[in-house]
């Protein structure tokens, strides 16, 4: 004996179809409305807030330059020590995603000099992870005495042939295949 078990029989299946389309139509529609209605005003809301947060951002960029004024003003009075708040602020902001992992390699001194030898230091080796430094760093280095491409032999030797290293690169990209 064969039985359907096709549930979108409408032959013997019908009553089950139609109570399925009550159920979601007496539960399921009346939580998708309330959903869509909580939606709405949930997106309604984060445009207030959006539009609140556009105006005080516009309200601010017309008075920054009267910031900027008030700023100059009271410059000329601030500690200029090293220990002050304005050279801490100079380190702080001279150590950067870029420059974090060699902050440690020179320290920032107590002296003004050691201050701006400091600041320098920072700003030199920011250049240091870019992609292009092993082609522009070594010039740039020489400059101050320092010959990269010695440190760099001695710190990471040269293998004694590159032929076996390209092949071997090229056997990794010709399995990656598969």
């Amino acid at each position: 004996m064969r039985v359907c078990i096709l549930k979108t029989c409408d032959v013997h299946f019908k009553e089950y179809r139609r109570d399925a389309k009550a159920r979601a139509g007496a539960s399921g529609n009346g939580g998708a409305k309330a959903a869509a209605v909580r939606a709405q005003k949930a997106e309604q809301a984060l445009r207030a807030a959006q539009a609140l947060e556009e105006v005080e951002r516009k309200r601010f960029a017309k008075a920054a330059p009267e910031i900027a004024r008030h700023l100059a003003a009271v410059m000329p009075k601030q500690n200029v020590k090293p220990d002050g708040r304005l050279a801490k602020l100079l380190v702080k902001g001279a150590v950067d995603w870029r420059s974090k992992k060699f902050a440690g390699a020179l320290k920032v001194g107590k002296k003004p000099e050691d201050i701006l030898r400091y600041l320098a230091f920072m700003a030199i080796v920011r250049d240091l992870g870019d992609y292009y430094a092993h082609q522009r760093f070594p010039k740039f280095a020489k400059q101050f005495g320092v010959d990269v491409s010695k440190i760099v032999d001695r710190v990471v030797p040269k293998e004694k042939s590159g032929a076996p290293a390209a092949a071997e690169t090229e056997a990794d990209d010709e399995g990656d295949e598969e």
